[in-house]
């Protein structure tokens, strides 16, 4: 009687997407602009910028009719702010976020699903300085395709 062995890999692993080095630009779902760039190395993306003009993405403060802000981020040139890329294609990132306005904590997450796309959720939580109201993003979806 002959016996067989099969040598199953998960497709996620198998299949997992590289992505491409440059500038990758996309949308989130408030809409705003997401722009970043994938290193040549292709396992970190550096500068990560969220919204246009200080019009990022809205958080809400409360469930009153226009109680919001607008938040723009941008990701500080260097090293350290290099979003690291797993071999599954996967990134995170927290930025502790600080302006004249606010101060607060941005989350990333997300993956590479092709060699051109990615996909992810961003989620926003900030504490205005000047009456401690406390506003969120909630979850923001993004899309992005490389160059």
């Amino acid at each position: 009687m002959a016996t067989s062995l099969v040598l199953l890999i998960p497709a996620a692993v198998a299949l997992a997407a590289q992505p491409v080095e440059g500038v990758w630009h996309g949308a989130t779902s408030r809409p705003a602009p997401v722009t970043f760039r994938v290193l040549s190395d292709r396992q970190a993306m550096r500068h990560l910028h969220i919204g246009k003009n200080k019009s990022g993405v809205r958080l809400r403060c409360s469930k009153a009719a226009g109680d919001y802000i607008d938040a723009e981020f941008v990701a500080r040139k260097g090293f350290a702010e290099a979003i690291p890329v797993d071999p599954s294609g996967n990134f995170a990132a927290r930025y502790n976020t600080s302006g004249p306005i606010s101060k607060g904590r941005l989350r990333i997450r997300g993956r590479f699903t092709a060699d051109r796309q990615a996909t992810g959720t961003l989620t926003w939580k900030v504490t205005e300085r000047s009456d401690g109201r406390i506003c969120k993003s909630g979850n923001v979806h993004f899309t992005a395709r490389g160059p």
